[in-house]
């Protein structure tokens, strides 16, 4: 078993124990995804609303996401679309008006703008 040769525990868990502890998890990730989306629509809402524009005509808005959970977490990514298209939808905006997409190496484009962003003295 993984979790006993990595964390050697006295008693080792049963199945009950592991199942138990994976479905803490599970929900653990499913809250974290909804709050995720929950604060990207209340971002999206806020443009919307501070541009005049209703949430039918907000248009498309790609959001550039990185990280070890969003990137690596089974199916994290995809259950935060799940919630973040449930609500728009809600809104009144048509499907997928907002849309996660992975910003690979994000953080060498942030340097990378950085650098251009300096002035020559």
């Amino acid at each position: 078993m993984a979790l006993q040769s990595k964390h050697p525990l006295s008693i080792p868990p049963t199945y009950a124990d592991l199942h138990f502890v994976r479905r803490v998890c599970q929900l653990v990730s499913q809250r974290a995804a909804a709050y995720l989306a929950t604060a990207i629509h209340g971002l999206w809402s806020l443009r919307t609303s501070a541009e005049g524009l209703s949430p039918a005509s907000a248009g498309h808005v790609t959001i550039g996401c990185n990280g070890a959970v969003i990137e690596k977490y089974p199916s994290f990514k995809a259950l935060c679309q799940t919630y973040l298209d449930e609500l728009t939808e809600l809104s009144g905006a048509e499907p997928h008006s907002v849309v996660l997409e992975t910003a690979i190496e994000s953080a060498i484009f942030g340097a990378a703008v950085a650098v251009c962003c300096i002035e020559d003295d």
